[in-house]
């Protein structure tokens, strides 16, 4: 009987040991949520490990983190989706550089619609006489609302995989819609988890001048910036870069 006590006793400290630790009499390993996390890279920093090294500066000055590439009255501002940041579009930003474009990349923060429209300034102030936005995901609908406040110099905007509310405070994106006085181009997968082809279809159907406006539905499952360099990227690219190419025409 003393043997079976035993052997039920290092079971139920095997038991112990994987759960909170099986040590001395009046020790235990503390639960994870004890423990501090550390500090999340700021974005700043997040910036940093993805900034080239040549080609992009970070623009001075108080507001959101934000780089700018190249040169040129063709501006294009890119946002990316919420919790991303400026690396998701780092890549795709020099490729536009090297079409001609004026691009900057940001961060936003508390109030990104605001600052969308700060940018769009800075932007200008640098050089851009028209500007074109683009936006993933939350990206997306900032792009939208700082559109449907009819700010100056906005060409057209590209919309990749939104979503049916402004991410920062939870408004609709559909009145916005409404309001929009410049070409959309839409762009999401057919089999995307959140249903952005099927808003797509629908936020077009509510513009006021859809006939100068396109719907891009593609197979998969990409969201985002991944629409513009996954395996779909050939019927994809095309139609942006001409779209762009219109919106920033400054003739």
């Amino acid at each position: 009987m003393s043997g079976r006590r035993h052997r039920a006793g290092l079971v139920a400290c095997a038991l112990l040991v994987a759960l909170t630790g099986c040590g001395r009499a009046g020790t235990a390993t503390p639960p994870a949520h004890w423990v501090t996390p550390s500090a999340a890279p700021s974005a700043a920093s997040r910036v940093d490990s993805c900034l080239p090294s040549a080609g992009a500066h970070r623009l001075a000055g108080t507001g959101p983190t934000a780089v700018l590439l190249g040169k040129g009255a063709k501006g294009v501002l890119l946002t990316p989706d919420q919790g991303r940041g400026i690396c998701q579009w780092l890549s795709f930003g020099r490729l536009l550089v090297g079409r001609g474009y004026h691009v900057l990349i940001w961060d936003p923060g508390s109030d990104p619609v605001a600052e969308a429209g700060v940018l769009v300034d800075r932007l200008k102030a640098a050089g851009a006489k028209r500007v074109a936005l683009m936006g993933a995901g939350a990206g997306a609908d900032i792009s939208i609302f700082l559109t449907a406040g009819g700010k100056p110099g906005i060409g057209g905007l590209v919309w990749l995989s939104g979503n049916e509310t402004l991410a920062a405070t939870g408004e609709p994106v559909e009145p916005k819609v409404k309001q929009l006085k410049v070409p959309v181009l839409f762009v999401a997968s057919r089999a995307d988890f959140n249903g952005a082809a099927v808003l797509a279809g629908r936020l077009h159907d509510l513009l006021p001048t859809a006939q100068q406006q396109k719907v891009l539905a593609i197979p998969g499952d990409q969201r985002g910036v991944a629409l513009l360099t996954g395996p779909y990227r050939d019927r994809v690219l095309p139609i942006l870069f001409d779209d762009l190419s219109h919106w920033t025409s400054t003739g």
